[in-house]
């Protein structure tokens, strides 16, 4: 946010900070998530220098198949006082099909 190429209108049409966010720059587009794993959640995705390990990539970089589609069940469980029994499965699966294509930037969470 420090950054005068974010803060300048100079740089870019839309202006990043009159809703408070930056969603594109340089023609990296963000997606927010929290559901990558942390040092918290038992796994470590931090390296030695407390950097977080976020990935970038281009669209054609990745690629996604699906081998069966999602299957879902919902039935009620006598033995469990009539509680619905919820059931889904998914056969899912991507990989990395360009090297050039996909990064790993460390970014210092300080």
């Amino acid at each position: 946010m420090n950054d005068p190429r974010v803060q300048s209108a100079d740089y870019s049409t839309l202006r990043a900070l009159v809703a408070g966010e930056v969603n594109s720059f340089m023609g990296f587009q963000f997606i927010r998530t929290e559901q990558t794993k942390t040092s918290a959640q038992g796994t470590s995705r931090l390296d030695t220098n407390s950097d977080e390990e976020v990935l970038a990539f281009h669209r054609a970089g990745i690629g996604l198949c699906v081998w069966a589609d999602m299957v879902t069940r919902i039935e009620e469980r006598a033995d469990k006082r009539f509680s619905n029994y919820l059931y889904m499965s998914m056969t899912m699966g991507a990989v990395r099909l360009e090297g050039k294509r996909v990064v790993k930037i460390l970014c210092d969470n300080s």
